[in-house]
């Protein structure tokens, strides 16, 4: 069946792997760029509060800028929440990139700088009242954990300590607020707790509309309606709990941190392997992208034909040249999408290249190669 889709297609597959997602059904990447309605089951992933620097120790002789450039060039390319932070501090400084790949990744990241060995490792969890999270709803309350920091040494030595903390912005609010100004997305939050319980929730992600104490029949009738309204509906939530609703919903994304092997017993056509909801806004982006290279793809694939019919009306194309014409045609479309392609499995086989040892144990059986799992 794959091959009836376009490499664009594939490719996109590719993208969204990368980031995250398994895609069981290709057609609900261009089925999700046409979403108009976002509708979320309330979670704690909607409770989620966004990572920021805390504190940078440097040891004497080395900056701030050094610690922060060594510890971005460890983390680009790891699946943990601590490299975009460390990325945009990087870019908010004008640090400039290291330029170096790690050679190794084992209990720590390891880098060669010049005649420099670096290495970028976990230091473990503070127990500093600075470090606690924030929860927006209740202050009182420390359900997430704090991220653990790192420290960084050169040749054999502590050069210095990056601490990491919770703070009060919700991590879901920044991209639910893109979705709706850059893709036009009404947001929705349903749950079946209590509506009292889901208005603060609701005020500081910016929720469209919030529906409370919802049973799964309840919810069913919820995208019926919304069908008969004309909405294109994308549900995210657990979708285990009711395979009805994968057939009512537009498109609908799982959103339950679990193992590959646990994958069957899901029927969303979309996976997202941790419950993160800021990459929604990275899968928005994919598919958006996804659908315009197919318009462009589609028009390349017309002009050779409109050529030949334009051609044996006014210079008398032959059915060989026509052959020709449509054939050069169709290659010309198959080496773009090709090198496109052929870029991206670059990128791909570069990460996985170099991730095989990022655990510090032996990976569990059924766990997708590439992706990150930290231990204590």
């Amino acid at each position: 069946r794959g091959l009836w889709f376009p490499l664009e297609t594939l490719q996109a597959v590719a993208l969204c792997l990368r980031h995250g997602f398994v895609i069981r059904d290709p057609e609900a990447i261009e089925r999700l760029a046409t979403t108009d309605l976002l509708v979320i089951e309330s979670s704690s992933a909607l409770e989620r509060t966004e990572l920021e620097l805390d504190a940078i120790q440097a040891f004497p002789g080395i900056a701030e800028e050094d610690l922060l450039r060594f510890a971005d060039a460890a983390f680009h390319d790891l699946d943990d929440e601590r490299a975009a932070v460390l990325h945009h501090l990087c870019r908010e400084r004008r640090i400039a990139p290291l330029g170096v790949q790690p050679v190794e990744f084992a209990t720590d990241v390891t880098l060669l700088h010049g005649n420099d060995c670096i290495k970028v490792g976990d230091l473990g969890t503070r127990s500093s009242e600075s470090s606690k999270p924030h929860n927006p709803r209740n202050p009182g309350r420390t359900e997430l954990e704090a991220a653990d920091s790192l420290m960084v040494g050169i040749n054999g030595r502590v050069a210095g300590l990056i601490h990491f903390r919770r703070s009060a912005r919700l991590e879901a609010a920044s991209t639910l607020q893109r979705l709706r100004s850059k893709r036009n997305v009404h947001i929705g939050i349903i749950s079946n707790q209590s509506l009292p319980t889901l208005a603060a929730l609701g005020a500081s992600l910016g929720a469209d509309f919030l529906l409370g104490d919802l049973t799964p029949d309840d919810r069913i009738r919820l995208l019926q309606d919304c069908r008969q309204r004309g909405f294109k509906v994308a549900y995210v939530g657990d979708c285990r709990v009711d395979p009805r609703i994968v057939a009512q919903a537009h498109v609908a994304i799982s959103l339950v941190e679990c193992e590959i092997h646990d994958l069957d017993d899901d029927p969303a056509p979309i996976r997202l392997l941790h419950p993160r909801l800021f990459k929604l806004g990275e899968l928005w982006d994919i598919a958006s992208v996804h659908q315009r290279r197919l318009k462009i793809a589609h028009r390349y694939a017309l002009l050779p034909n409109l050529l030949c019919i334009a051609g044996a009306f006014v210079w008398g194309f032959t059915s060989l040249t026509s052959v020709v014409v449509t054939n050069l045609g169709t290659y010309g479309v198959y080496l773009r999408t090709a090198s496109s392609i052929r870029s991206l499995e670059r990128q791909i086989f570069r990460s996985l290249n170099l991730r095989p040892c990022l655990r510090r144990e032996n990976p569990p059986s059924g766990v997708l190669p590439g992706t990150r799992r930290r231990t204590s």
